[in-house]
C-alpha cells in the first residue's frame, strides 16, 4: 500500500462532497466571499471583553491608516518611549516620513546590489525573477527601524499611503 490516491478515491470523494448540502453551502459561501469572513465565529466576537484594566501610557496614538508601514511605527513606537523620558516630554513623535524615506533608498540600494550580483545570470533565474517581482514591496518587522539614518525625508504625502511611492505591479 503506497498510499497514493487512485481516480476511484477521488470519485468517491466527488460523491461524498456532492451528497452534503453543508459542504455545498460551504463551498458557495467561501467562493463567494473571504475565508476569513466566513469563518468568522461570531460567539468568540460578541464574547470578547474589551474592557481595558490597565492603562499603560497616555500619549496620542500614532497612526498608519493605510500605508502599510505597521513594523515602521510598532519600531518606533518602541523607541519613542525612552526618547520621551530621555528627553522629559510627555509628547513625541518620530518622522515616519524620515524613517519611510530611507526605508526606500536602503531597499533601492539593497535590489541594485542584488542585480549587479545577478547581472551574469539568465531572465528566468530564479533569484532574478524573485527580484524584478518585488524590487521595493512594503512590509518589514519592528526590529528593521533599530538604526534610524539621520537624513530629512522630503515627502509628506508618503505618511498617509506608500502607493505613490511603490511601484505597481
Amino acid at each position: 500500500m503506497n498510499g497514493a490516491l487512485s481516480a476511484g478515491d477521488f470519485e468517491l470523494l466527488r460523491k461524498d462532497f456532492s451528497a452534503n448540502p453543508a459542504y455545498r453551502l460551504a463551498e458557495n459561501a467561501v467562493t463567494q466571499v473571504a475565508v476569513s469572513d466566513v469563518a468568522l465565529n461570531r460567539e468568540i466576537v460578541n464574547s470578547t471583553d474589551h474592557f481595558l484594566s490597565t492603562l499603560l501610557d497616555d500619549w496620542k496614538v500614532t497612526n498608519q491608516e493605510h500605508s502599510g508601514r505597521c513594523w515602521l511605527f510598532a519600531g518606533l513606537n518602541l523607541l519613542r518611549v525612552g526618547a520621551m523620558k530621555k528627553m522629559g516630554l510627555k509628547e513625541f513623535e518620530f518622522s515616519q516620513n524620515h524613517a519611510m524615506f530611507w526605508d526606500k533608498i536602503e531597499r533601492a540600494n539593497y535590489f541594485l546590489e542584488a542585480i549587479i550580483e545577478t547581472a551574469g545570470s539568465d531572465l528566468d533565474d530564479r533569484v532574478v525573477g524573485f527580484l524584478l517581482d518585488s524590487p521595493a514591496e512594503d512590509g518589514g518587522t519592528c526590529s528593521w527601524p533599530s538604526s534610524p539614518s539621520t537624513a530629512w525625508c522630503p515627502r509628506r504625502s508618503c505618511r498617509r499611503r506608500t502607493v505613490p511611492v511603490t511601484p505597481a505591479r
